[in-house]
């Protein structure tokens, strides 16, 4: 048994240097800082620091970690480029109109605001309807 936790121990250490390949360990951590977690190959930042270990938040998990698990995040693409242009977003539409149960007379008032309000694209044309009601 003692043997198999060994090996376990060694398989997780090796895992653990191979996804920490080319990154740079943290020489002198500070609170608030972001770091690269290779044992979890993710981001977190770093809470409190404790002698040799520290607490860190992973996407909202908090646990402690070894320092020496600590190195600089990697540079990624995303930060190194610069929005052109900003997009405004639409404000929330409705998309579903929901008319079970409704008679054509409680329906049609609810469709006609359905489309009134829907977010037509300028180069699609609006297509008109026309129902015929129900003889009584």
């Amino acid at each position: 048994m003692q043997d198999i936790t060994a090996k376990t121990e060694e398989l997780s250490r090796e895992l653990i240097q191979s996804s920490a390949e080319g990154l740079q360990p943290i020489s002198h951590p500070k609170v608030g800082q972001k770091v690269w977690l290779a044992n979890f190959d993710a981001e977190a930042i770093i809470l409190e620091l404790q002698g040799k270990n520290a607490k860190v938040d992973m996407n909202g998990i908090s646990f402690n970690t070894e320092v020496g698990n600590l190195y600089l995040p990697p540079k990624s693409d995303s930060e190194k480029v610069k929005p052109i242009s900003t997009i405004r977003a639409t404000p929330k539409v409705q998309t579903e109109l929901k008319l079970l149960g409704l008679t054509f007379d409680e329906a049609m008032p609810l469709i006609d605001e359905f489309l009134d309000n829907a977010p037509w694209p300028d180069s699609v044309p609006c297509a008109s309807y026309m129902v015929k009601a129900p003889e009584p």
